[in-house]
């Protein structure tokens, strides 16, 4: 009895969350774990182009694929997730500014200048009342 009187908050607590608010959309349990265990990974995609292309070019048609409110299947990509705690994460609609998710680098870089920038950006955690990503485009990147 003793031990159901400790633990029975813990299970009662996450179930009547879950019961106030069914329409949220929790996290999976790895992202959850991801989210609760590492809050300051950043997880970094970088792709490289055979040929030049305008920073506008790429902004906008992310915008059209995966920002735009027909594209339901990325609305992710317009959310953040909240972490409260002991409760389960889910996840929140979130204002996408532009300003702030799409970034442009003007000034020439090689590969080590391209490494050096990615190691800062993987030093600094992502602000958590924004959708959890960035989208940097360095204009004159030489594979150097």
């Amino acid at each position: 009895p003793l031990l159901l009187c400790l633990l029975g908050p813990l299970i009662l607590v996450p179930l009547v969350d879950r019961l106030l608010h069914p329409r949220r959309e929790y996290l999976d349990g790895v992202s959850a774990a991801f989210a609760n265990l590492t809050p300051d990974a950043i997880i970094h995609g970088l792709f490289i182009s055979e040929e030049p292309v305008e920073a506008e070019t790429i902004f906008s048609k992310f915008q059209e694929n995966y920002l735009s409110p027909e594209r339901t299947v990325f609305a992710r990509f317009k959310q953040r997730f909240v972490v409260r705690g002991c409760l389960w994460p889910y996840w929140k609609d979130a204002e996408v500014d532009v300003s702030h998710h799409f970034r442009t680098v003007k000034e020439p870089h090689g590969q080590m200048e391209l490494q050096a920038a990615i190691a800062q950006h993987q030093s600094k955690e992502l602000d958590p009342e924004r959708p959890p990503w960035e989208m940097w485009h360095y204009e004159n990147y030489t594979d150097e």
